[in-house]
């Protein structure tokens, strides 16, 4: 059987026609890198971290501030030490470093979004954020010791276990969010203020699951156990601006274990009379800045 061949006249001809196509291919691949280099190394970082800035101004209550920030080779950025700070958090949060990828399909739905990535407390944070304000995040591994308030010599401190959230910022009423979250080793530091003989209140596990509509919140769950005391709460949060003004309504469920100080009973005696089982049901009312137990 005889195989088929080009005449060598043809074969001569094909050969300088594959060389050029080499060759244009070779050229628009070592351009398209050169663009990209180009973009990579002149691109304005700084006009970069002003948008971020001011983005995060108009969708939260919150200010940014960032020390460095960098593109990512061959898209996406990296900043480090940034401190987020105002918007009624009890104190400026410090974020070692926040990676930002773009999510690419999205960009063909008309609401593009992009994947972030953030060292913080010793833990992580990730999660998406699109152009609309939707988002997703979950959190692990994050040491917390935050102070809860002002006017008063308590920290909350304990480890953030897990965390999922989701929902859209700005809070409008046809936003939907979702919050669930469980730290270990819960603790209220500064007890002696309070009339306390240890300076630690040990409140274990905690978990909290909330709904939200807007800037309206249902706590449908609010747990503690496994440290001096057993708590069981519910009720409702309605979010304001500022964040100090935001309202309280919940109902509390206290139970004292063997180890709860005597004289932190004597304390909550006031504010009700105990059930047969030492059990204590209590109701938080106000707002976040004077907040009243009855």
């Amino acid at each position: 059987m005889k195989l088929f061949r080009l005449p060598r006249r043809a074969a001569a001809a094909a050969r300088p026609r594959r060389q050029r196509s080499h060759l244009l291919l070779g050229t628009l691949g070592v351009g398209l890198l050169g663009f990209l280099a180009g973009c990579f190394l002149f691109f304005p970082t700084t006009l970069l971290r002003d948008w971020l800035v001011a983005e995060v101004a108009a969708k939260t209550p919150c200010q940014l501030e960032m020390k460095s920030i960098a593109l990512r080779f061959p898209f996406g950025l990296t900043a480090r030490d940034l401190v987020l700070s105002g918007g009624g958090l009890p104190t400026p949060v410090p974020v070692d470093r926040l990676q930002v990828t773009p999510r690419w399909f999205s960009f063909f739905s008309g609401n593009p979004g992009a994947v972030i990535e953030a060292e913080l407390f010793g833990g992580e944070l990730n999660g998406e954020i699109h152009r609309d304000g939707a988002f997703s995040a979950r959190g692990q591994g994050l040491t917390l010791d935050l102070p809860l308030g002002e006017k008063l010599p308590l920290t909350v401190a304990g480890n953030l276990r897990d965390l999922v959230a989701r929902g859209a910022l700005p809070l409008t009423t046809g936003t939907a969010s979702k919050l669930q979250l469980t730290i270990n080793e819960l603790r209220l530091n500064g007890a002696k203020a309070l009339g306390s003989g240890k300076d630690v209140l040990r409140l274990g596990t905690a978990s909290l699951k909330a709904t939200g509509q807007g800037n309206s919140f249902r706590i449908e769950e609010l747990k503690c156990s496994g440290g001096d005391l057993t708590l069981e709460a519910g009720g409702s949060l309605l979010l304001a601006t500022p964040p100090p003004q935001s309202r309280l309504n919940l109902t509390l469920n206290l139970q004292p274990t063997a180890s709860f100080d005597p004289a932190l009973k004597d304390l909550l005696s006031v504010f009700g009379k105990p059930a047969r089982d030492g059990s204590l049901r209590l109701r938080l009312t106000g707002s976040l800045a004077k907040p009243s137990l009855q």
